[in-house]
C-alpha cells in the first residue's frame, strides 16, 4: 500500500483569532473592551491613560500573581537586572509575549486564565467605591498603590550599628580618608534616625 504524502501548512492549524471582528459580532465587546468602562468608573479619563501608571499597577499585579505561586523574590532581582541590561523591545510584540506567556503559566498550574479573568473583573465591579478610595489616598508620584511608613530599625540593629562605629573609631588612625568619609556619613545617619525606642541612635537605658 502506497501512501500519498499530504500538504500541510502551519497555518492550516490555526484557529481563528479569538476577538477577532467576526468574533466579537457573535460573542459581544471583547474582554478588554469591558475593561475600559470598569477603568472610567474607577479612574476617569486621565489616571486610566497614564502610562506610567498603568505600568505600575501591571507589574504589582504580575509580582503578586507569581508571589501566590511560591516563586522567590530573588529571582525577580535578577531577570530585572536581565531585562534592563538589554535594549527594550516594541510594546506590541511583548504584549503578545505577556499573552502567550501567561497562557502558559496557567497551563502549568492548571488554571483557566479566562475564567480566571471573567471572575475578577465581575468581583472589582462590586468594589468601585473602595478603588476610587484607594485612589485618591495613593502617595503622588510613588509606584506604590498605598503610603508605607518608613521602617524604624530596632534597638538591637541599632546597638549593632553603633558596636561596628566603636570599631571604627578604635583604628580611626589607620583609616584612609574615604573609609573616614563613609565612618562620618554612616554616624550622621544614625545620629539622624527618628526616636523610634532609641535615644540619639543608641538603645534607652532601662527607666527612660
Amino acid at each position: 500500500m502506497t501512501l500519498t504524502p499530504v500538504s500541510c501548512q502551519a497555518t492550516d492549524m490555526i484557529s481563528p483569532k479569538p476577538g477577532s471582528n467576526g468574533d466579537q459580532a457573535v460573542n459581544g465587546p471583547s474582554f478588554q473592551q469591558r475593561v475600559q468602562p470598569w477603568m472610567m468608573a474607577c479612574f476617569g479619563q486621565e489616571i486610566s491613560a497614564d502610562k506610567l501608571e498603568r505600568a505600575d499597577r501591571f507589574i504589582e499585579e504580575a509580582l503578586e500573581l507569581v508571589q501566590s505561586g511560591g516563586y522567590p523574590r530573588e529571582r525577580v532581582a535578577a531577570l530585572t537586572d536581565y531585562v534592563y541590561s538589554r535594549e527594550a523591545g516594541e510594546v506590541f510584540q511583548e504584549v503578545g509575549g505577556v499573552m502567550v506567556t501567561l497562557a502558559a503559566y496557567c497551563l502549568a498550574h492548571d488554571l483557566d486564565m479566562h475564567e480566571a479573568g471573567e471572575t475578577e473583573l465581575e468581583r472589582i465591579w462590586t468594589k468601585v467605591e473602595q478603588i476610587r478610595a484607594k485612589q485618591a489616598a495613593k502617595p503622588t508620584g510613588s509606584a506604590l498603590p498605598v503610603a508605607v511608613p518608613a521602617a524604624t530599625p530596632d534597638s538591637e540593629a541599632v546597638e549593632a550599628a553603633w558596636n561596628s562605629i566603636a570599631d571604627e573609631n578604635n583604628r580611626w588612625p589607620a583609616l584612609s580618608l574615604d573609609e573616614r568619609d563613609d565612618f562620618i556619613r554612616f554616624a550622621a545617619a544614625l545620629r539622624a534616625l527618628p526616636d523610634g525606642g532609641v535615644n540619639n541612635g543608641r538603645p534607652r537605658e532601662e527607666g527612660q
